[in-house]
């Protein structure tokens, strides 16, 4: 049966969640037949223009936008204000239409939970850090929200401690069969491919700062000559800064920040992805594995499921484990290329759009039965 849905994103800064479900909506919307009909409200700020282009084109996905609200630089007030901005185009929208079932795909969105009293609802929850996740699921937004809400988990481990920190019930706790990224730019070939080791994401602990500084100071381990591509930004890239000058690496090291990661992952041959609690299913590593990069990654979480001894390898977080893990690594690329194709094999084979928006439809259903 045809439901009417209201995707929620309201987020200020573009990462793999928001990426994730910008992605999904624009599939949506050039969909030749779809079950359901959509709704989209979403910070223009974080949409690429072709994004948008192709959303205010769509005939199938209704595209409703705000956007960030600057007042000087005083951070409390600007968040403030993005809030009311939020909260006033629901308010209007809400007024305005009826809808069957609402999907809340942050955690902020749920500022406005309770706006839709008539409407089934669904939850995402996407993150697998502990710290954080403990925090949000004891946040007065979101205990308010539990009852009779369905629940849309990125990995079995947010399942798991979803059900063991809450009172909800394990009927209304659904597993995601995993993720999926844009495709586009992925392809590429193993021979035109450089000796570079590429880290993406925010240079903070939870990312695996603290394992990336000890690669940095113990880089003269490495077997042959490799390049190493650090892509982020955060609280750490100071101590990165320093440490890069202080061992005089800066012609072997490059610390810098890009909107197109793919660029760099189609030429580098292998990757790092160092969370501390969980790797699975991270929009950055199934970005690496499809441009057929081999892969280094903690063994944490349900990182097995996109890491093993055919495309890469699994370690703990010391300094011997990393360069271990890389120099073997080197080592077996040297003459065998099927790590990188077994790489994008796993996210051709297991990781589909279609995958993902069949789980989803299925849920939008389940909500009324």
């Amino acid at each position: 049966m045809s439901k009417n849905v209201l995707i929620l994103l309201a987020s200020r800064g573009r990462g793999g969640v928001e990426k994730r479900f910008i992605n999904y909506v624009c599939y949506l919307a050039n969909k030749n037949e779809s079950s359901h009909t959509y709704s989209f409200l979403v910070n223009r700020n974080i949409l690429l223009d072709s994004e948008y282009a192709v959303l205010l084109q769509s005939k199938r996905v209704k595209l409703i936008t705000y956007k960030n609200i600057r007042i000087g630089n005083l951070r409390r007030l600007n968040t403030s204000a993005n809030v009311v901005s939020f909260y006033l185009k629901v308010l209007f929208l809400q007024k305005k239409n009826h809808f069957d079932v609402v999907h809340f795909s942050t955690f902020t969105s749920l500022h406005v939970f309770k706006m839709f009293k008539n409407s089934r609802k669904l939850v995402s929850v996407y993150t697998g850090f502990y710290p954080s996740l403990n925090y949000k699921l004891k946040h007065k937004l979101f205990q308010r929200s539990i009852y009779k809400t369905h629940y849309d988990c990125l990995s079995p481990l947010i399942s798991d401690q979803l059900i063991s920190t809450t009172a909800i019930a394990p009927k209304y706790v659904h597993t995601s069969p995993g993720s999926f990224i844009d495709l586009k730019n992925t392809q590429t070939k193993v021979e035109e491919k450089e000796n570079k080791i590429v880290f993406l994401g925010g240079l903070n602990d939870q990312k695996g700062l603290n394992l990336l500084i000890k690669l940095i100071e113990n880089w003269d381990k490495i077997s042959g000559h490799y390049f190493l591509d650090i892509l982020g930004k955060g609280k750490g890239k100071e101590e990165v800064i320093e440490k890069i000058n202080l061992l005089h690496l800066n012609n072997q090291i490059k610390l810098s920040y890009t909107d197109d990661p793919k660029r760099f992952l189609r030429k580098s041959k292998i990757f790092l992805s160092l969370q501390k609690g969980e790797n699975y299913p991270s929009q950055s590593l199934l970005e690496a594995m499809a441009c057929k990069n081999a892969v280094i990654a903690t063994d944490v979480g349900h990182t097995y499921k996109l890491v093993d001894d055919s495309n890469g390898i699994r370690i703990n977080n010391s300094a011997e484990s990393i360069i271990t893990g890389i120099n073997t690594i080197i080592k077996k690329i040297e003459n065998d290329n099927s790590l990188f194709e077994n790489s994008r094999k796993k996210v051709l084979n297991n990781h589909s759009i279609e995958q993902f928006d069949a789980y989803l439809s299925s849920i939008y259903n389940e909500l009324y039965k």
